[in-house]
């Protein structure tokens, strides 16, 4: 049987595998120092008052919606970038950096003033406790310039790592995690400033932390001999025409919807279970915060693999090449952490010491999170590389699909209703979880192969 993977020459593997390493370890440090820097909030304000804690845990849901419309938008440029980059195009590359960055901001104003605006009153409505509202409008005045500084952030960001050198992203994140840290506790927790400034200092610390990644990655980028080509003589290459944003930003649409659908089957996910009970979110919790660390370098090579796609896409030869061995090894890194799931579920479930019941709940679904990470992480390596290959709204048609027309419905019938078998509580929604996700990495692998094939060229 003639194997694909083993039918490249071990050079060729070798440089691809050494090309896909040198991009994801330092994706791999930015994913972890971001996902630290959530945490951090979590950490300190859980020490401060449970209030604060429940009150941040909402604006920071409500802050993902604006965030990921426009970081869904800008995600469209890391394909050109690296295809660009290819074609020596530092023209145009410049140009989509300052489209992007406007398109961006614009979006970013618009969403977040409609939510500073209506939240508080969606938060009446709900029916949320009246003890948390106000202290959630506090957290949300920061909600702009915090949007706002991370979409400058992200442009840069995405053009850094489609370029080559995600390493200073690594850098800079590092940084102003650091920092943010220094001014939580300056302003929250410590003598420095007369009285504590509470939540409004969780505000202004995630401010400074979006507002200092930017500020800290621009003067690099500039100053870097790679990306001076870039910056010469800017303003003359400028051709900011009303059209050509428009029809930026609709390529940029389906990627937001896919992110949209993703954070939005995970909310109803959340609000179905707090009516089952307070055991069933505290399990739910305990077992999703394992996923992010997880998945963390499955993921970084997956955008890895993106960045090679979109730069090889009109080679044919060496695009299946690249996929081949990004797929081979990130189904050997899958294997590798899921055994390790396996193997280390004792000692895993045990840094967690909540009550006999919660834990016991938390073990039951810790089985179906494996098979979840394992499909999740498949179907991040295809979707990624369809996003390689510009192939937007198809990626966002199979996660609408799977998380709104598979999920949620089976979700709810499984755990609340005797429709199809007697409910199951939370199991059911792991249950759901677990068949869609595994749809969605069918579904999007089947459409990579079909692509390829579509770009094999006719023989002479």
């Amino acid at each position: 049987m003639n194997l694909p993977f083993l039918a490249i020459d071990r050079g060729t593997r070798l440089a691809i595998s050494k090309r896909l390493i040198r991009l994801m370890v330092p994706i791999t440090l930015t994913f972890v120092f971001i996902i630290l820097s959530d945490t951090i909030d979590t950490v300190f304000s859980s020490q401060y008052d449970a209030t604060t804690l429940a009150a941040i845990s909402v604006a920071t849901l409500i802050g993902i919606l604006p965030l990921a419309t426009a970081n869904g938008i800008a995600y469209t440029a890391v394909p050109l970038y690296s295809y660009l980059k290819q074609q020596n195009k530092p023209d145009e590359i410049f140009n989509l950096i300052v489209e992007f960055l406007i398109i961006g901001m614009t979006i970013g104003i618009v969403f977040s003033v409609l939510f500073i605006i209506g939240v508080p009153y969606a938060l009446k409505l709900i029916g949320v406790a009246p003890a948390i509202i106000p202290l959630v409008e506090t957290y949300l005045t920061y909600l702009l310039p915090y949007i706002l500084g991370m979409i400058a952030f992200n442009n840069f960001y995405y053009f850094s790592e489609s370029y080559g050198f995600p390493v200073f992203a690594t850098v800079t994140v590092l940084l102003s995690f650091c920092i943010k840290g220094l001014f939580i506790y300056l302003l929250v927790f410590s003598d420095f400033v007369q009285h504590s400034w509470g939540i409004a200092g969780f505000g202004l610390a995630s401010v400074i932390f979006a507002w200092s990644k930017f500020l800290i990655l621009l003067p690099i980028i500039l100053m870097y001999q790679n990306f001076r080509v870039i910056w010469h003589h800017p303003l003359q290459r400028l051709n900011l025409s009303p059209q050509r944003m428009w029809q930026n930003t609709k390529k940029g649409i389906p990627i937001s919807l896919s992110y949209l659908s993703e954070w939005g089957a995970i909310m109803v996910m959340g609000l179905m279970l707090a009516r089952l009970g307070v055991n069933e979110v505290g399990a739910n919790g305990i077992v999703y915060s394992i996923m992010p660390f997880s998945l963390v370098i499955v993921t970084a090579l997956s955008r890895s693999i993106a960045i090679l796609v979109a730069q090889h896409q009109d080679e044919h030869t060496l695009l299946k090449q690249t996929l081949t061995v990004g797929i081979m090894l990130a189904l050997g890194l899958l294997a590798l952490i899921c055994l390790a799931l396996i193997l280390f579920s004792t000692l895993i479930m045990g840094l967690y010491k909540p009550s006999a019941e919660l834990l016991q709940l938390a073990r039951s679904i810790y089985p179906y999170m494996i098979w979840v990470l394992f499909c999740l992480g498949l179907n991040n390596i295809f979707c990624f590389a369809l996003k390689g290959l510009s192939d937007f709204f198809i990626v966002f048609v199979i996660l609408f699909m799977t998380s709104w027309l598979i999920f949620i419905p089976l979700g709810y019938l499984l755990s609340s209703t005797p429709y199809l078998i007697e409910p199951q509580g939370i199991r059911g929604w792991w249950y759901a979880l677990s068949l869609s996700t595994f749809i969605s990495a069918c579904l999007s692998g089947v459409r990579l192969r079909y692509l390829i094939k579509q770009r094999q060229p006719m023989p002479s």
